[in-house]
């Protein structure tokens, strides 16, 4: 079975936080939604994985979901300089 997709530490912590406060949502409010669709987790939990940026791509999409987002920004990486 193929290992999820880590975000970048850094672009994965920032983006989720951005969602969740432009979508009105704290880790606790995130962690009863994604409880409803049936991922299991307490907000002290999803607030630790928020900090450390330590979660996978699939895990980020079923934030998502449970913030039910349905368009989504990425802007795009920085140029390197030559």
């Amino acid at each position: 079975m193929p290992q999820p997709t880590k975000l970048p530490h850094r672009d994965g912590k920032v983006l989720l936080a951005r969602v969740m406060e432009h979508h009105g949502f704290s880790c606790q409010a995130l962690a009863e939604a994604l409880n409803r669709q049936g991922v299991p987790i307490a907000a002290k939990s999803l607030s630790n994985l928020i900090n450390r940026g330590s979660f996978s791509a699939d895990f980020f999409i079923e934030c998502l979901r449970a913030m039910e987002v349905r368009t989504l920004f990425i802007p795009p990486a920085p140029r390197k300089r030559r």
